[in-house]
Protein backbone atom coordinates (compact mmCIF):
# COMPACT_ATOMS: atom_id res chain seq x y z
CA UNK A 1 0.00 0.00 0.00
CA UNK A 2 1.40 3.37 -1.16
CA UNK A 3 2.22 5.62 2.27
CA UNK A 4 -0.51 8.26 2.92
CA UNK A 5 0.59 11.83 4.41
CA UNK A 6 -0.30 11.93 8.26
CA UNK A 7 -2.43 14.30 8.13
CA UNK A 8 -4.92 12.83 5.44
CA UNK A 9 -4.13 9.59 7.60
CA UNK A 10 -5.88 11.62 10.41
CA UNK A 11 -8.75 12.79 9.11
CA UNK A 12 -9.57 9.39 7.46
CA UNK A 13 -9.44 7.92 11.22
CA UNK A 14 -11.88 10.83 12.36
CA UNK A 15 -14.41 9.68 9.44
CA UNK A 16 -13.98 6.00 9.75
CA UNK A 17 -14.15 5.66 13.29
CA UNK A 18 -10.04 4.68 13.16
CA UNK A 19 -10.60 2.16 10.37
CA UNK A 20 -8.35 3.78 8.30
CA UNK A 21 -6.40 0.60 6.88
CA UNK A 22 -9.83 -0.79 5.87
CA UNK A 23 -10.69 2.13 4.38
CA UNK A 24 -7.76 2.96 2.35
CA UNK A 25 -7.86 -0.93 1.02
CA UNK A 26 -11.50 -0.66 0.09
CA UNK A 27 -11.09 2.33 -1.72
CA UNK A 28 -7.92 1.54 -3.40
CA UNK A 29 -9.94 -2.19 -4.74
CA UNK A 30 -12.56 0.40 -5.88
CA UNK A 31 -10.26 2.47 -8.04
CA UNK A 32 -8.95 -0.57 -9.03
CA UNK A 33 -12.30 -1.76 -10.72
CA UNK A 34 -13.13 1.07 -12.03
CA UNK A 35 -9.70 1.35 -14.22
CA UNK A 36 -10.94 -1.86 -15.68
CA UNK A 37 -13.84 -1.17 -16.25
CA UNK A 38 -14.89 -0.81 -20.17
CA UNK A 39 -18.10 0.88 -19.70
CA UNK A 40 -15.97 3.58 -17.94
CA UNK A 41 -13.71 4.07 -20.69
CA UNK A 42 -16.68 4.01 -23.09
CA UNK A 43 -17.90 6.89 -21.55
CA UNK A 44 -14.59 9.02 -21.04
CA UNK A 45 -14.67 8.46 -25.09
CA UNK A 46 -18.04 9.73 -25.26
CA UNK A 47 -17.25 12.82 -23.60
CA UNK A 48 -14.28 13.55 -26.01
CA UNK A 49 -16.88 12.97 -28.69
CA UNK A 50 -19.54 15.58 -27.17
CA UNK A 51 -17.27 17.76 -26.24
CA UNK A 52 -17.77 19.71 -29.61
CA UNK A 53 -21.18 21.79 -30.32
CA UNK A 54 -21.66 20.72 -33.83
CA UNK A 55 -21.03 17.15 -32.72
CA UNK A 56 -23.97 17.91 -30.32
CA UNK A 57 -26.77 18.86 -32.76
CA UNK A 58 -25.65 16.29 -35.22
CA UNK A 59 -26.30 13.49 -32.09
CA UNK A 60 -29.55 15.11 -31.33
CA UNK A 61 -30.83 15.30 -34.95
CA UNK A 62 -29.97 11.81 -35.32
CA UNK A 63 -32.35 11.14 -31.65
CA UNK A 64 -35.06 13.16 -32.93
CA UNK A 65 -35.18 11.68 -36.47
CA UNK A 66 -33.32 8.63 -36.43
CA UNK A 67 -30.72 7.02 -39.24
CA UNK A 68 -29.70 10.55 -41.49
CA UNK A 69 -27.47 10.63 -44.39
CA UNK A 70 -24.27 12.69 -44.61
CA UNK A 71 -26.75 14.77 -47.29
CA UNK A 72 -29.24 15.57 -44.55
CA UNK A 73 -26.94 16.36 -42.13
CA UNK A 74 -25.32 18.71 -44.23
CA UNK A 75 -28.67 20.13 -45.64
CA UNK A 76 -29.74 20.59 -42.12
CA UNK A 77 -26.69 22.39 -40.40
CA UNK A 78 -25.85 24.73 -43.55
CA UNK A 79 -22.00 22.89 -43.10
CA UNK A 80 -19.86 21.40 -45.75
CA UNK A 81 -19.65 18.07 -47.02
CA UNK A 82 -16.41 17.60 -45.67
CA UNK A 83 -16.82 19.16 -42.18
CA UNK A 84 -19.60 16.31 -41.93
CA UNK A 85 -17.18 13.84 -42.73
CA UNK A 86 -14.52 15.07 -40.24
CA UNK A 87 -17.67 15.64 -37.18
CA UNK A 88 -19.33 12.37 -38.25
CA UNK A 89 -15.77 10.42 -38.43
CA UNK A 90 -15.14 11.96 -34.68
CA UNK A 91 -18.33 10.63 -33.75
CA UNK A 92 -17.73 7.28 -35.16
CA UNK A 93 -14.73 6.86 -33.53
CA UNK A 94 -15.97 7.60 -30.15
CA UNK A 95 -18.23 5.11 -30.42
CA UNK A 96 -21.53 7.66 -30.36
CA UNK A 97 -22.92 6.72 -33.76
CA UNK A 98 -22.69 3.74 -35.99
CA UNK A 99 -22.95 3.18 -39.64
CA UNK A 100 -24.90 1.08 -42.10
CA UNK A 101 -25.24 1.24 -45.57
CA UNK A 102 -28.35 1.29 -47.95
CA UNK A 103 -28.63 1.16 -51.86
CA UNK A 104 -26.14 4.10 -52.67
CA UNK A 105 -26.66 5.70 -49.54
CA UNK A 106 -24.76 5.67 -46.57
CA UNK A 107 -26.94 5.89 -43.14
CA UNK A 108 -25.45 7.30 -39.40
CA UNK A 109 -27.02 5.99 -36.48
CA UNK A 110 -27.12 7.20 -32.94
CA UNK A 111 -25.87 4.86 -30.00
CA UNK A 112 -28.94 4.00 -27.86
CA UNK A 113 -27.24 4.77 -24.44
CA UNK A 114 -25.64 7.77 -25.77
CA UNK A 115 -28.85 8.62 -27.05
CA UNK A 116 -30.10 8.83 -22.94
CA UNK A 117 -27.79 11.80 -22.56
CA UNK A 118 -29.48 14.09 -24.95
CA UNK A 119 -32.65 16.42 -24.42
CA UNK A 120 -35.55 14.73 -26.12
CA UNK A 121 -36.44 16.56 -28.61
CA UNK A 122 -39.41 15.60 -30.98
CA UNK A 123 -39.13 16.70 -34.84
CA UNK A 124 -39.87 20.43 -35.30
CA UNK A 125 -42.47 22.15 -37.61
CA UNK A 126 -41.01 23.15 -40.50
CA UNK A 127 -39.33 26.53 -41.06
CA UNK A 128 -40.53 29.02 -43.64
CA UNK A 129 -38.84 30.66 -45.98
CA UNK A 130 -36.38 30.43 -49.07
CA UNK A 131 -33.50 27.68 -48.89
CA UNK A 132 -30.95 30.90 -49.95
CA UNK A 133 -28.25 29.13 -48.36
CA UNK A 134 -28.14 25.33 -49.70
CA UNK A 135 -26.04 24.69 -52.92
CA UNK A 136 -28.05 23.20 -55.73
CA UNK A 137 -25.69 20.23 -55.57
CA UNK A 138 -27.17 19.66 -52.27
CA UNK A 139 -30.61 20.13 -52.99
CA UNK A 140 -29.94 17.77 -55.54
CA UNK A 141 -28.68 15.07 -53.86
CA UNK A 142 -32.25 15.85 -51.38
CA UNK A 143 -34.39 15.68 -54.17
CA UNK A 144 -32.99 12.20 -55.16
CA UNK A 145 -32.80 11.17 -51.55
CA UNK A 146 -36.38 12.01 -51.35
CA UNK A 147 -38.05 11.22 -54.18
CA UNK A 148 -38.21 15.01 -55.20
CA UNK A 149 -39.34 16.27 -51.33
CA UNK A 150 -35.70 17.55 -50.44
CA UNK A 151 -37.30 21.35 -49.82
CA UNK A 152 -39.63 20.00 -47.09
CA UNK A 153 -37.35 17.50 -45.55
CA UNK A 154 -34.19 19.95 -44.94
CA UNK A 155 -36.68 22.50 -43.87
CA UNK A 156 -38.20 20.17 -41.05
CA UNK A 157 -34.41 19.37 -40.02
CA UNK A 158 -33.73 22.86 -39.82
CA UNK A 159 -36.82 23.25 -37.92
CA UNK A 160 -35.29 20.34 -35.03
CA UNK A 161 -32.33 22.04 -35.36
CA UNK A 162 -33.77 25.43 -34.23
CA UNK A 163 -35.61 23.15 -31.51
CA UNK A 164 -32.41 21.55 -30.59
CA UNK A 165 -30.45 25.15 -29.83
CA UNK A 166 -33.25 26.35 -27.95
CA UNK A 167 -33.41 23.48 -25.71
CA UNK A 168 -31.37 24.44 -22.74
CA UNK A 169 -32.40 21.12 -20.23
CA UNK A 170 -30.13 19.26 -22.05
CA UNK A 171 -28.38 16.61 -19.21
CA UNK A 172 -25.06 16.54 -20.83
CA UNK A 173 -24.10 19.85 -22.25
CA UNK A 174 -20.76 20.71 -23.97
CA UNK A 175 -19.83 21.23 -20.76
CA UNK A 176 -20.33 18.42 -19.12
CA UNK A 177 -18.86 16.34 -22.13
CA UNK A 178 -15.55 18.54 -21.59
CA UNK A 179 -15.97 17.43 -17.60
CA UNK A 180 -16.02 13.75 -18.38
CA UNK A 181 -13.43 13.96 -20.88
CA UNK A 182 -10.70 14.05 -18.23
CA UNK A 183 -9.46 10.39 -17.01
CA UNK A 184 -8.85 11.97 -13.12
CA UNK A 185 -12.43 13.20 -13.31
CA UNK A 186 -14.26 10.47 -14.39
CA UNK A 187 -12.52 7.99 -12.39
CA UNK A 188 -13.48 10.02 -9.02
CA UNK A 189 -16.78 10.23 -10.50
CA UNK A 190 -17.19 6.57 -10.69
CA UNK A 191 -15.44 6.33 -7.02
CA UNK A 192 -18.36 8.86 -5.44
CA UNK A 193 -21.06 5.92 -7.80
CA UNK A 194 -19.67 3.20 -5.82
CA UNK A 195 -19.44 4.36 -2.69
CA UNK A 196 -22.82 6.34 -2.87
CA UNK A 197 -21.06 9.35 -1.00
CA UNK A 198 -17.15 10.36 -0.84
CA UNK A 199 -15.64 12.97 1.24
CA UNK A 200 -12.88 15.26 -0.26
CA UNK A 201 -10.20 13.37 2.23
CA UNK A 202 -11.20 9.89 0.73
CA UNK A 203 -10.56 10.91 -3.32
CA UNK A 204 -7.08 13.13 -2.08
CA UNK A 205 -6.08 9.63 -0.30
CA UNK A 206 -7.14 6.87 -2.84
CA UNK A 207 -5.65 9.47 -6.03
CA UNK A 208 -2.57 10.54 -3.89
CA UNK A 209 -3.32 14.56 -4.89
CA UNK A 210 -3.79 17.73 -2.75
CA UNK A 211 -7.12 18.64 -1.47
CA UNK A 212 -6.60 21.80 -3.62
CA UNK A 213 -6.57 18.89 -6.28
CA UNK A 214 -9.54 17.67 -6.01
CA UNK A 215 -11.78 20.67 -4.77
CA UNK A 216 -10.92 21.36 -8.46
CA UNK A 217 -11.81 18.46 -9.62
CA UNK A 218 -15.35 18.55 -8.59
CA UNK A 219 -15.92 22.14 -8.73
CA UNK A 220 -15.70 21.28 -12.70
CA UNK A 221 -17.84 18.15 -11.93
CA UNK A 222 -20.72 20.37 -9.68
CA UNK A 223 -20.57 23.24 -12.26
CA UNK A 224 -21.33 20.97 -15.25
CA UNK A 225 -24.04 19.52 -12.39
CA UNK A 226 -23.13 16.17 -12.58
CA UNK A 227 -22.12 15.89 -8.73
CA UNK A 228 -23.97 17.21 -5.63
CA UNK A 229 -22.34 18.15 -2.67
CA UNK A 230 -23.70 18.11 1.14
CA UNK A 231 -22.57 18.53 4.54
CA UNK A 232 -23.27 15.89 7.62
CA UNK A 233 -21.58 17.22 10.30
CA UNK A 234 -18.32 19.16 9.69
CA UNK A 235 -17.88 16.79 6.30
CA UNK A 236 -18.44 17.72 3.27
CA UNK A 237 -19.84 14.40 0.90
CA UNK A 238 -20.08 14.25 -2.84
CA UNK A 239 -22.73 12.04 -4.60
CA UNK A 240 -23.43 11.78 -8.45
CA UNK A 241 -26.67 12.95 -9.98
CA UNK A 242 -29.24 10.08 -11.24
CA UNK A 243 -28.32 11.00 -14.68
CA UNK A 244 -24.85 10.35 -15.06
CA UNK A 245 -25.28 7.38 -12.50
CA UNK A 246 -26.59 5.22 -14.43
CA UNK A 247 -23.83 5.00 -17.00
CA UNK A 248 -21.00 4.63 -14.51
CA UNK A 249 -19.52 1.33 -13.22
CA UNK A 250 -21.35 0.22 -9.58
CA UNK A 251 -19.55 -2.27 -7.11
CA UNK A 252 -21.42 -3.68 -4.20
CA UNK A 253 -19.10 -3.29 -0.66
CA UNK A 254 -20.10 -6.60 -0.20
CA UNK A 255 -17.71 -7.65 -3.11
CA UNK A 256 -14.62 -5.31 -1.63
CA UNK A 257 -15.20 -4.75 2.37
CA UNK A 258 -17.27 -4.86 5.22
CA UNK A 259 -16.77 -1.38 5.90
CA UNK A 260 -19.94 0.58 5.13
CA UNK A 261 -19.83 3.50 3.30
CA UNK A 262 -18.07 7.16 4.27
CA UNK A 263 -21.73 8.23 4.62
CA UNK A 264 -22.67 6.02 7.19
CA UNK A 265 -19.59 6.12 9.77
Amino acid sequence: MVRTKRPLKRRINRLTKNQVTVRIKELQQSLHFARRSRGLLKLERWGRGLSDATRVHILSLLKAHGDLTATEIEAALEITQAAVSNQVRTLVETGLVGVRHRGWWTYYTINRKAAGLLPNVQPGTPLEGALTTLPASVMGRMDRLTGGKGYLRTMQLRGTLEAIRNEDKALLSQRQAQAIANRTRILMLALVNMHDKLTATELAVVFHVTHVAVSEHMGVLKGAGLVASSFEGKWIHYSTSPGIARMLPVLTMGKIGSLPPASEA
